[in-house]
């Protein structure tokens, strides 16, 4: 709003000279003739101070000329103050005038305070103080505005900018200007042209976009990228393709990403899945309910799988899939179900797949998109997407990819459309649009909305505010829409807003005829036509009243859309954050993030607990168990995504672990020492893994509880064999495998963050070879990889395939080897496990190798495979990982660098303590330089063979002996 401040001039001295009546009457006419022009003015008289008058301008409803509105009050003021000093008698050396200071800006007004303490018409803000203290710098009868007030009427009032001596004792520093009158040339009020704006400046990838849908429905699948700033016109010109393709057989589908819910997996395209199935309901009437529908639709596509329409359906929230689908299966069968649905419309006619706003995308939307672009050539499918030019979709681009990005219209096009939006104008209105909308659309033809006349507000979200204003009544319900945003519906809606259904339902049409608002594709839903009128809806309403909201919004929404508490518990969670019920939100986000973990998507899940963490941050006492929660969540994530080793890894738990300490019962210490066991027991030193394994094998035992002993063996068994100790581990091992329950696999993954057996039999198939020779090794490999290819857990399914073959290489079964490298390198690209990533490009690299097909190219793959795994910050591998380099390096005949690798590799092994590792170690060094220093490598041999004999190590000692035996 606009503020104004009045005041007499020396009305001390005057009082003290004229008689009380006499001053009073004085004083009641000024009032009246300051109250007569603020009315006149569109003005609100706000109340008054001794001889001080406050008026505002923009409260309690903007119109949109605010500024220019309070600049003329205080000239009328001025004028009628002048008058009113002529025509009263006055004392001798007496004066009667005014001061006025004017500022515009953000303000929180109305009823301040409860009951006797009420202020009626309360003004908080710096614009209030700003304007005060202007008035103190206007001459008698004078007029001082400031700059955000200048900014709009500079161009209908001549202003002269005060010296900036006459501010420096103003803090903060502000500009001022005094108002000398006004300006010459006044602009005229504009008549809006209410008829559709025809497109202008886009003619050009108009015409590229009709070109690509052509090829595509002659079977020549395209993906468009369309690109721009806000407001520049995307949807429009997507619109407009839509509108091209009407008259022809075609099939639309609209994928709408939006920033609540750019954390919720795969949210556009369930909802677009749920907006087809509930018309087909609609059109069946009560023959079909939304499950059939699913049903019948998949089988119409020829993916009628029983297991995809049950992950679909409960992903849509219409049941539950069968529990023995391990995440990643269900994650597949998702997303390969979505891409079928896009790829086949119902009438097979010609497909156009508009995914606007990409930038508020979830991941996994991205993922499956990106993947149905590399399918579309061979269909008749086009795919168009946008998004802001400061997102990044770095998408491979091929001979049917288009990238186009749509720059501000030229002024000669922006003054077409401005001609077309206004029936007349003024140069100064004219002016100061294009100058405010710098070629964007959407800014032109808002500006232009508002700007009846010549004035415009300072910002969008000022314009937005008139508009929300000149809603009257209805401002209400645009309000509550923003608040339950996007979720718009009229039964929503009534009850939020309480109102009745009928009355809501009135209102909408109002809404959608003010082009606030507009109808999706599913029956009785809205959304805001554009993300920025919900901005500036949702920032109108007072902070306090607009918490009261979104706690009301949440309620509603449990109570009428249970299935969001489920399915989409973020949102639910969101508006908690935004009502300051963070200890409601605290375990929704929770839930979202174990959901997005369950389900594979990593990156939803990394940023659910994240926000879970701030919201736990701020409860008040803390909640130390929920912080504990989370942050053991996180860490399993960042497991996935990083790799055990990673610093962000250790971080995070021994975070988790001072949460645990503030709670009484140490067991809730385990998950905690869990995550730091498996970091400390790929990152090193293994001590500190062994006495925390230790310690969870004691706390497992005092539980008594099966899935943490089973967990807390296999630990510290694998421990046992990295540090030497094969009995111990060969003990440990066997324990965990014996008592693992398969009836309970999916509690046994959510306590250790893996499959147990899975793992427990690649850690006793990696430490066959140095203590029971090849043959077990391989027999142990073989059951290793046949548990990992049954796992439904992506890193235990990793960790298996990887660990089998790179022991089945040893044994020389490399085809076998190199099949479950490459499965294994595939699902962890996939899913975006890089410490599997880096160990499969090792495992695929040394297949070269070992084969003698390419060493060069071989090497450099484990090389850049072990740069990956450094990247991890993993170490325990390491040793290995540069064994398989020094291997490299001497079928190139580089033994000196054989030499350096085979060196780290035992300077790594020893400063981690993976003692167990050494003897093989000592043997493949002595092994790689047999043929080229015999007199080394019989030392070495010699060496391999006590270190051997010292661990129990038969193999390994078997072989050295023999090689000694043959020296």
């Amino acid at each position: 709003m606009t503020l104004l401040f009045c005041d007499l001039v020396g009305s001390s001295r005057l009082a003290a000279r004229l008689d009380p009546e006499d001053f009073a009457a004085l004083l009641v006419a000024y009032r009246e003739r300051c109250a007569a022009a603020v009315v006149q003015n569109g003005g609100w008289m706000s109340g008054y101070s001794g001889d001080g008058v406050i008026a505002c301008f923009g409260y309690p409803r903007a119109m949109g000329r605010e500024a220019q509105a309070a600049v003329n009050c205080a000239l009328a003021i001025a004028q009628e103050v002048s008058a009113l000093a002529g025509a009263t008698r006055l004392p001798g050396g007496s004066e009667l005038a005014v001061r006025i200071g004017i500022e515009t800006g953000l303000v929180v007004a109305g009823r301040l305070g409860p009951a006797a303490a009420m202020e009626v018409d309360a003004f908080v803000g710096t614009v209030p103080n700003t304007a005060a203290r202007l008035q103190g710098l206007a001459e008698p009868n004078g007029v001082v505005i400031g700059e955000a007030t200048h900014e709009l009427v500079h161009h209908e009032f001549d202003c002269e900018e005060l010296p900036a001596e006459r501010l420096v004792h103003l803090q903060p520093p502000v500009r001022a200007f005094a108002v000398r009158g006004e300006a010459k040339r006044r602009g005229r009020r504009l008549v809006l042209n209410r008829r559709d704006v025809p497109l202008i400046g886009r003619s050009a990838p108009l015409g590229l976009l009709r070109e690509r849908w052509a090829r595509a429905a002659e079977g020549q699948g395209q993906t468009v990228l369309l690109s721009g700033e806000a407001g520049i016109g995307k949807s429009r010109l997507a619109q407009e393709l839509v509108d091209h393709i009407t008259a022809a057989p075609h099939a639309l589908t609209v994928l709408a990403c939006a920033p609540h819910a750019s954390g919720t997996a795969f949210y556009p395209a369930l909802a677009a899945l749920r907006d087809e199935l509930a018309t087909a309901v609609e059109h069946a009437g009560s023959k079909l309910g939304m499950r059939e529908a699913l049903a019948a639709r998949f089988a119409a596509i020829g993916n009628g799988n029983d297991d995809t329409v049950a992950v679909i359906a409960e992903a849509l929230g219409l049941g539950t899939a069968p529990t023995d689908l391990a995440p990643a299966v269900r994650r597949h069968l998702l997303l390969h179900g979505l891409q079928a649905w896009l790829l086949h419309p119902i009438d097979d006619d010609p497909l156009l797949i508009v995914a606007e706003d990409l930038h508020w995308s979830d991941p996994s939307l991205l993922e499956l998109l990106q993947g149905l672009s590399e399918l579309l050539p061979a269909s008749r499918v086009m795919l168009l997407a946008t998004y802001r030019s400061e997102f990044v979709l770095s998408w491979p681009d091929r001979p049917t990819t288009l990238r186009m990005t749509l720059p501000p219209l030229d002024r000669h096009d922006a003054e077409r459309l401005l001609n077309a939006l206004a029936r007349h104008d003024t140069t100064e209105t004219r002016e100061a649009i294009l100058a405010r909308s710098d070629g964007v659309p959407l800014f032109l033809e808002e500006f232009t909305l508002a700007a009846y006349t010549p004035a415009v507000p300072r910002t969008l979200q000022q314009l937005f505010t008139a508009r929300l204003d000149g809603l009257a009544e209805t401002k209400r319900l645009a309000q509550c829409a923003a608040i339950l945003a996007p979720h718009i519906e009229p039964d929503l809606l009534a009850s939020l807003a309480g109102l009745p259904v009928g009355i809501v339902d009135s209102w909408l049409k109002r809404l959608v005829n003010a082009e606030l608002l507009m109808r999706t594709g599913v029956p009785s839903a809205y959304t805001f036509r554009h993300a920025l009128l919900q901005q500036a809806a949702s920032e109108s309403i007072l902070l306090a009243e607009r918490r009261a909201l979104h706690a009301r919004a949440a309620a509603v929404l449990a109570n009428l859309r249970p299935e969001l508490a489920e399915h989409q518990p973020e949102e639910l969670a969101q508006h908690h954050v935004l009502a300051g019920e963070f200890s409601a939100a605290v375990p929704l986000y929770a839930r979202a993030a174990r959901r997005a973990l369950a389900g594979a998507a990593l990156e939803e899940a990394e940023s659910q607990a994240r926000r879970g963490l701030e919201a736990a941050a701020a409860l008040s006492p803390p909640d130390a168990k929920a912080e504990l929660e989370l942050r053991v969540l996180l860490g399993q994530v960042l497991i996935a995504r990083l790799g055990y080793a990673s610093a962000r890894v250790q971080e995070t738990f021994e975070e988790a672990l001072g949460a645990a300490e503030q709670v009484r019962d140490q067991t809730h210490a385990v998950p905690a020492l869990r995550g730091l066991a498996s970091f400390y027991q790929v990152r090193g030193p293994l001590s500190r893994a062994e006495a925390i394994c230790s310690w969870l094998v004691a706390a497992a035992e005092r539980a008594d509880e099966p899935c943490m002993l089973v967990d807390a063996w296999r630990r510290r068994g694998w421990n046992h064999g990295c540090m030497g100790r094969m009995a111990e581990a060969e003990e440990d091992l066997a324990r965990a495998l014996e008592a693992f329950d398969a009836t309970r696999v999916e509690e046994h993954i959510a306590v250790a963050g893996h499959d147990p057996r899975v793992v427990a039999l690649a850690n006793l198939c990696w430490l066959a070879p140095a203590y029971y020779g090849l043959i077990v090794a391989e027999q142990r490999a073989q059951a290793a990889a046949a548990a990992a290819g049954d796992s439904r857990h992506p890193v235990s399914a990793c960790y298996g395939l990887l660990f089998a073959a790179l022991v089945l290489q040893q044994a020389k079964r490399l085809d076998h080897a190199l099949s479950l490298a490459e499965r294994a390198l595939e699902l962890a690209g996939e899913k975006g496990l890089a410490y599997w990533v880096a160990v499969g490009k090792v495992a695929v690299g040394y297949d070269q190798v070992i084969r003698r097909k390419d060493a060069a190219a071989g090497r450099d793959a484990i090389r850049l495979g072990l740069a990956s795994y450094r990247e991890t910050q993993g170490e325990l591998l390491r040793p290995f990982i540069l064994s398989l380099l020094a291997e490299a390096e001497v079928a190139l005949g580089d033994f000196d660098a054989a030499q350096r690798a085979m060196g780290e590799a035992l300077d790594v092994a020893i400063a981690i303590e993976a003692k167990g590792f050494v003897p093989e170690l000592l043997l493949r060094q002595a092994q790689l330089c047999e043929a080229n220093t015999a007199t080394e490598s019989r030392e070495l041999f010699e060496r391999a063979l006590a270190a051997a004999r010292a661990q129990g190590a038969e193999a390994v000692a078997s072989t050295a002996s023999l090689k000694l035996h043959a020296h």
